[in-house]
């Protein structure tokens, strides 16, 4: 449980008991004492639903999410904490509760009602969302995979031709779309194949001219792969 959850429930344990000392304080003879008890119980079973119901959507988020996402089924359950009190409050003191108890019953077990579903809802949407950040995130690694390496081997060259060579590939991944399709996938592979062949190369104290060469293969490469991804936009 993250601290910004922790510091939710403890402040609403701190307004539930504050709102159960007032409630005691305003208490009087003339309230039915049957909706008062019930009154208080169901504030403090609002308490300990929302509280879990806190802790449990954020047990269940993921990094993925967004911070909006992340955080609704806490706000969710704030919100109903807040309307539980409230209603429970103007029962005990509307007319001084004599209305009855099945109302209270009635209308507290409605909002427990709302609040599981609103959650299981934000829930599944919780979820819809992290599928397709997930998704997103699996077409981005290759790209941003590449470009890693290629800096890497950037940084081990010596030749000055090479360096420059290389810095021109990396510019060419920098400025790509770094979102990877089914279609370009077999290219990738052989750009892989072609990074590989470079820091063998390098690797084996080839001359320059022909670590260039295999640069610029790579280069040609990438640029397919480029013109494969626009070709179907």
């Amino acid at each position: 449980m993250n601290g910004s959850v922790k510091r939710v429930i403890l402040g609403e344990a701190i307004v539930l008991v504050a709102w159960l000392v007032i409630m005691f304080v305003c208490k009087n003879a003339l309230m039915n004492p049957i909706v008062f008890a019930m009154s208080l119980g169901f504030g403090v079973l609002a308490f300990a639903a929302a509280s879990i119901s806190a802790a449990m959507s954020d047990k269940q988020s993921t990094v993925k999410s967004t911070t909006e996402i992340h955080y609704l089924p806490v706000a969710s359950s704030c919100a109903y904490f807040v309307v539980a009190l409230l209603a429970n409050t103007y029962f005990v003191f509307a007319a001084y509760g004599w209305g009855g108890s099945m109302i209270p019953v009635v209308v507290n077990v409605v909002l427990l009602a709302v609040l599981v579903l609103v959650q299981m809802g934000l829930s599944f949407n919780g979820r819809q969302v992290d599928q397709k950040v997930a998704a997103v995130a699996a077409k981005t690694v290759q790209t941003a995979q590449f470009g890693s390496y290629v800096g890497q081997l950037l940084a081990v060259a010596q030749d000055a031709q090479v360096k420059a060579e290389l810095k021109a590939l990396k510019d060419d991944i920098s400025f790509s779309s770094n979102m990877s399709q089914p279609h370009v996938q077999e290219i990738e592979r052989q750009f892989s194949a072609a990074l590989e062949a470079v820091s063998n190369s390098m690797s084996a104290d080839e001359p320059a001219d022909v670590t260039v060469g295999l640069v610029h293969d790579a280069r040609n490469i990438w640029k397919k792969r480029n013109a494969a991804l626009t070709a179907v936009k």
